[in-house]
């Protein structure tokens, strides 16, 4: 019998651009509040401290967002080049790379959904060092797989070459949140002033069981152009 598949424990953050909303909106009521409490200095350095656990949070979840994005492009981006059996030195070191990575990330990520709270993760500085650190070398990594965008997305796509490759990457892992498709269908199509989404037939019942090689689903779009 062949080996049993090893399958590897991945989860991921959802809702990030809510979560940014919803900071956005508790800082406006905050702001809207201190106005009727001016007077109160103990007010004063409480409504100071919560301005600063809010932009913290909000940088947290920003950072996030942005590693989590590149790491599910670089997972289906390096399985579908299936880079561990290639022969190619410079493909294996972007390999090596990722690997070192993936692992600790993978483990954040875990541990994040064992103790859900971002404010108390934004308290801690070391974990916005951390997410830093992963974002810069996952951004070092995309540069080299320059070529991948191309082959597979812009020359499939020529519109996607309107598209930076942070726009592009971010478009790829959106997942299956139509609103994350909307700003880029507008770069890349501009006139338009309303879309509706709907899944492939086939895909319906199954979405929940879709791997990490599969970041970039195909979604089709009816496009209202003026």
């Amino acid at each position: 019998d062949p080996p049993a598949e090893t399958v590897e424990e991945a989860y991921i953050m959802i809702n990030s651009q809510e979560i940014l909303r919803l900071i956005e909106d508790r800082l406006l009521l905050l702001h809207s509040n201190e106005s009727f409490h001016s007077n109160i200095d103990n007010r004063h350095e409480q409504f100071q401290q919560y301005y600063v656990l809010f932009d913290n949070v909000k940088e947290m979840t920003q950072l996030w967002f942005e590693t989590q994005n590149r790491w599910i492009f670089l997972r289906s981006a390096l399985a579908n080049l299936k880079v561990a059996n290639d022969d190619q030195t410079y493909l294996k070191q972007i390999y090596i790379k990722f690997a070192d990575i993936d692992e600790t990330f993978r483990n954040f990520q875990k541990l994040a959904f064992q103790n859900p709270s971002v404010a108390g993760l934004a308290k801690v500085e070391m974990n916005r060092i951390h997410f830093q650190n992963w974002l810069d070398v996952f951004n070092e990594l995309i540069v080299e797989l320059d070529f991948y965008l191309n082959e597979q997305y812009r020359s499939k796509f020529g519109r996607f070459n309107f598209l930076s490759n942070e726009d592009l990457v971010n478009l790829i892992s959106s997942g299956l949140d139509p609103r994350f498709y909307v700003p880029y269908v507008r770069q890349l199509f501009r006139g338009v002033y309303n879309i509706e989404f709907h899944l492939p037939e086939q895909t319906i019942g199954t979405t929940n069981n879709q791997t990490m090689n599969s970041a970039a689903i195909d979604v089709y779009g009816k496009l209202f152009i003026r």
